[in-house]
């Protein structure tokens, strides 16, 4: 649970705006149609009366004061006699059989006015006639059963209740406005609380306030045309997808400046002189890994570096077939003893050189294990200037973990909006404990239409944990697993591709 600022609330208001203005208006129209036409109106009758301390001529100041008392009295046996509301029913019974005692007394109040001799009765009913008579019907049994009860004082009548003086209580406008109220009220309660349940990953400031770690890049989404939800795409359609978004001459000015805006932070992290090995994972699957992974060493070959993009996902590769490079061979044959060259390729990027994670192997932990793999990263060292490797996720598989001596640091991928505090924190431990060296972050997929995605100011969203951390389908080991049909896939993919061009790389 996340604190929230009120830039935040103006935030989640001004996002939801619309959201909470249709609710106010049917809100509101509710509260209209079921008042006017599902709520009785009540009609109220009122009768005035004064009191005297007795029956006769001018009064004292202490009769008067005496009548102020009386008065009291008086409203108590109206509101609370059995008896006053007996007599009332015997004499509209005939013309309201459906009349009750107990209806008689929910009916009728009476008040003193402003602490005078004068005291108001009141009667409320749905029925507009009703009212008036039982109004009045008091006034012809109060006189005589005040002077029995109390045996003091007297009463006149100051006006009897009228059919042209009834009020009418029929609050149409007032419940249509409560009612938009409560409904913009109640929907803002629970997008608040949405933000606040929310552990999602949305902004540079929320990587920040959770995490002592750095953001090198903040990526704003890259969406293509018929783009699927994140998380429910398949093997061979988000490659496709994916494709599109590799660093290109179609690729927006502001994704390309990000990444390179990456790139600059990553030039100038201190990981002293010669070449620079960087380990690119993230907590679970469809975070953008593989994706941010290539544009990053699509950038980095761009600025002149000579970059070997190593694709150490061998459960799940996919750097072979985004970038298209058709190889024999690959890390596990490498590692393995298969092949005798190393297995680096030209791809169809200057300067970017990429050795696939060859065949799928049900022992990818061991191979990375291998001292095989230390061998072959020397052997390379002396020929690039950067070596990434595209991990899998950490919170999923070991292997990520493994080759913690072997590189200077790690890259943790996040998408905003799908990654959660919960997943990177995992990760994070997961790092933490073999002691490996986390550089920083880098979070795609941020909102390109945000005031300013760099900035942590972009848009919010609202719901439950989704299928993240162990919260999720996601969080099984057994999940990720190997691509069932991964030969399918890839022939497919790579048909109409030429075998890549093997690498010979000059020492520099």
């Amino acid at each position: 649970m996340e604190e929230i600022s009120i830039q935040d609330i103006l935030q989640m208001l001004k996002k939801n705006l619309i959201l909470l203005l249709v609710v106010a208006i049917c809100g509101g129209m509710l509260g209209y149609f079921w008042t006017n036409f599902a709520v009785d109106p009540i009609y109220s009758a009122s009768a005035t009366i004064y009191v005297k301390s007795e029956d006769a001529g001018s009064q004292t100041a202490t009769e008067i004061v005496m009548a102020q008392y009386l008065t009291n009295s008086y409203c108590y046996i109206v509101n609370e006699s059995h008896e006053v509301h007996e007599k009332v029913l015997q004499g509209l019974i005939t013309k309201y059989p459906q009349l009750t005692l107990k209806q008689i007394g929910a009916m009728v109040s009476s008040t003193v006015v402003d602490e005078t001799e004068i005291f108001k009765i009141t009667v409320t009913s749905t029925d507009r006639l009703m009212a008036v008579d039982v109004c009045n019907e008091f006034l012809k049994v109060m006189p005589d059963e005040l002077i029995r009860i109390v045996k003091a004082g007297a009463v006149e009548i100051v006006f009897s209740a009228k059919d042209e003086l009834v009020t009418v209580n029929h609050p149409v406008m007032r419940n249509a406005v409560l009612c938009a109220m409560i409904g913009f009220v109640i929907t803002f309660v629970i997008i608040f609380i949405g933000k606040m349940m929310d552990n999602k990953i949305y902004t540079r400031d929320e990587l920040s306030s959770n995490f002592q770690i750095p953001t090198l890049g903040v990526i704003p989404d890259n969406a293509v045309a018929g783009d699927k939800k994140r998380g429910a795409r398949n093997a061979h359609s988000d490659i496709e997808d994916d494709r599109k978004r590799l660093l290109g001459d179609s690729t927006p000015f502001n994704v390309a400046e990000a990444y390179r805006m990456t790139r600059t932070n990553i030039t100038y992290l201190p990981l002293g002189d010669g070449c620079k090995k960087l380990a690119v994972t993230s907590a679970f699957t469809a975070e953008g890994k593989t994706t941010a992974c290539c544009n990053l060493a699509i950038a980095l070959s761009q600025n002149g570096s000579k970059v070997l993009l190593i694709d150490a996902d061998m459960r799940k590769p996919r750097v072979g077939r985004l970038l298209q490079v058709k190889a024999q061979y690959g890390l596990s044959e490498c590692i393995a003893g298969i092949c005798r060259e190393i297995p680096v390729y030209k791809s169809s990027y200057q300067n970017l050189f990429v050795m696939t994670s060859g065949k799928s192997s049900e022992n990818a932990a061991e191979l990375l294990s291998s001292p095989r793999l230390e061998s072959l990263v020397k052997a390379c060292e002396d020929k690039f200037d950067y070596i990434i490797f595209d991990m899998p996720p950490l919170n999923l598989v070991t292997d990520a973990a493994i080759i913690t001596k072997l590189v200077d640091g790690y890259i943790v991928a996040a998408f905003s909006g799908y990654s959660t505090v919960y997943g990177l924190k995992e990760a994070v431990a997961s790092l933490e404990q073999v002691e490996g060296k986390i550089l920083g972050f880098i979070l795609a997929g941020v909102d390109p239409k945000a005031a300013s995605y760099a900035g942590g100011a972009y848009h919010y969203k609202y719901g439950k944990y989704g299928k993240y951390g162990r919260y999720g389908r996601y969080a099984k080991y057994g999940n990720y697993g190997y691509y069932s049909s991964s030969s399918n896939n890839e022939a497919k993919d790579m048909e109409n591709v030429k075998p890549a061009e093997s690498a010979n790389v000059e020492t520099k």
